[in-house]
């Protein structure tokens, strides 16, 4: 996160249609009823003249209190982007498996309008990585375990992957952890997904490819000295 992704009422952001970090000049709806709820804003990038388009999440009693108290029509108060439709999740890394990439597109495509859908969806390319580290991925906790079991997995991508199926499981049943709406949380889990594929896919085909480049007699000295001794 860097503090610069678009927000609602926030002046300064990256523009979602020309990607600089500049000034934005807001409007609101005055045709809507007074204190009606899902106030319309419209933030114009002072580089690029382009308008993006967000609607309050304020309900009609939240816009009745915050109206009263400000006396104007710029509230505080959060929303969603509604135009352009796109993405402030980051790109999926290029290994990522050729099944799991559309699903993370599609994550990324309905962030900002459902967090709690965004994150079913990436709890279900977990469970696909699953399967790609050799698991039978019908269950992510106990293919975890399997894989801790294993020493296939540090502490930290460990981690990485309990958050993403807990988050993901609260997304889809009642819990302690509140997803709908937490656009925040949810983009952050886009990040974890990259770290793990990084970290279980591009490092070891990196360091694979790099073996390679030894010399064969080289590569016979290693096994040999790492072939137990009968």
């Amino acid at each position: 996160m860097t503090g610069n992704e678009p927000g609602y009422g926030k002046t300064k952001f990256t523009c979602p249609f020309c990607g600089a970090l500049a000034q934005m000049t807001w409007a609101y709806d005055q045709s809507a009823k007074e204190f009606s709820s899902n106030r319309i804003g419209q933030a114009k990038c002072n580089a690029c003249d382009e308008v993006s388009i967000w609607r309050s999440d304020l309900n009609s009693t939240q816009q009745f209190l915050s109206d009263m108290a400000s006396r104007s029509v710029v509230v505080d108060a959060q929303g969603k982007m509604i135009f352009p439709r796109k993405s402030t999740a980051p790109q999926a890394n290029a290994d990522l498996p050729q099944d799991c990439k559309q699903d993370y597109e599609e994550a990324r495509e309905i962030l900002e309008l459902s967090p709690r859908a965004a994150a079913a969806l990436l709890r279900l390319i977990v469970q696909k990585l699953c399967v790609h580290f050799g698991e039978p991925g019908k269950n992510i906790n106990d293919d975890i375990a399997s894989l801790v079991r294993k020493g296939r997995l540090n502490s930290d991508i460990q981690r990485a992957l309990d958050v993403l199926r807990i988050v993901g499981n609260s997304s889809v049943h009642p819990g302690e952890i509140q997803v709908e709406d937490n656009v925040d949380l949810v983009r952050s889990l886009f990040g974890l997904v990259n770290y793990i594929v990084q970290e279980m896919i591009t490092a070891p085909k990196h360091r694979d490819a790099l073996f390679r480049l030894i010399p064969e007699r080289q590569k016979e000295a290693i096994l040999k000295r790492d072939t137990p001794k009968s």
